[in-house]
């Protein structure tokens, strides 16, 4: 249908110039505005009584909700300042609480905060630290990441390169009271990332990725940090995901080692055999989990 020929079809909007596009539709704007400002609400991770953190925006930046049963109104739990978009739960239904990512002013520095739960309280930065609140669990200024609690909850590992900027280490802490980060791991060459603990605490499953197409795993001892290669095997490959065995003797692996697409294979951690145990799946594999 042609337009009107008084239509304006040159418009300045700032430093914006319009030419030969209609104008707008203010009846079709608003009823579209309902479904532009809808709010999403992404999953992050499952508490131990059930419930599940989910980050959603409210405002000017998303912060981590908590929904306690199916159908569930969502409660907020964080006032921060910037986007909050991870958190881990603890595994710990005696004290539940979460840890999660927060950097200063778009700085991509993220830093490690725990907040307790039992407190029950909304609080925000300037209750940081406080007893029975929010605390700040790394040093307030390096980069930080990969929050993975340890089964029985005493212990989060996470990355950060408070050592060097051009190298990203791996640390331990645990949430008594005054304890500091340990550094486990310190990296060398390449990006490391901590992915899962053993069913006992006492050994860390970690990533060295060298590039996209060359990763290498690794056990850490938790108490000396010293590591042994998961794969014995020379053949370089790009590791997509990987979780110990629910019985501690095998470790499992996403990778594409053998060629496209990814293979699933699970790696006998005192033989080094290597079993597939997906080959039958009749699609592509891009992520997975142990019950």
């Amino acid at each position: 249908m042609p337009f009107p020929s008084h239509a304006p079809f040159h418009r300045d909007l700032g430093n914006l110039v319009l030419e030969g596009i209609p104008p707008l539709d203010e009846r079709l704007a608003a009823r579209l505005e309902r479904y532009a400002n809808a709010r999403d609400a992404t999953f992050l991770d499952w508490l131990p009584d059930g419930g599940m953190l989910v980050a959603t925006r409210f405002g000017s930046a998303s912060e981590i909700h908590r929904v306690s049963s199916p159908l569930g109104s969502r409660e907020q739990l964080t006032y921060r300042r910037e986007p909050l978009a991870l958190a881990a739960a603890r595994p710990s239904a005696a004290d539940e609480g979460f840890a999660f990512l927060e950097d200063e002013d778009g700085d991509e520095n993220g830093q490690v905060y725990y907040y307790p739960l039992a407190s029950r309280s909304p609080v925000g930065r300037s209750q940081v630290d406080g007893a029975g609140e929010i605390r700040l669990l790394s040093d307030g200024k390096s980069h930080h990441g990969g929050l993975v609690w340890s089964k029985d909850g005493t212990q989060l590992a996470f990355f950060g390169n408070e050592r060097s900027e051009a190298d990203e280490d791996i640390y331990t802490v645990e949430l008594s009271p005054g304890a500091r980060p340990r550094l486990l791991v310190p990296g060398h060459g390449g990006s490391w990332r901590p992915l899962d603990w053993s069913t006992d605490g006492r050994q860390l499953l970690i990533e060295q990725t060298v590039s996209a197409t060359e990763s290498h795993l690794y056990l850490a001892d938790a108490t000396t940090g010293a590591l042994t290669p998961v794969d014995s095997g020379s053949q370089k490959a790009g590791v997509r995901a990987a979780r110990f065995a629910p019985d501690g003797r095998g470790v499992y692996v996403l990778s594409d080692a053998g060629g496209e697409p990814d293979v699933l294979r699970r790696i006998d951690l005192a033989t080094h055999a290597s079993e597939d145990i997906a080959s039958a799946a009749p699609w592509s594999l891009e992520d997975f989990d142990v019950s």
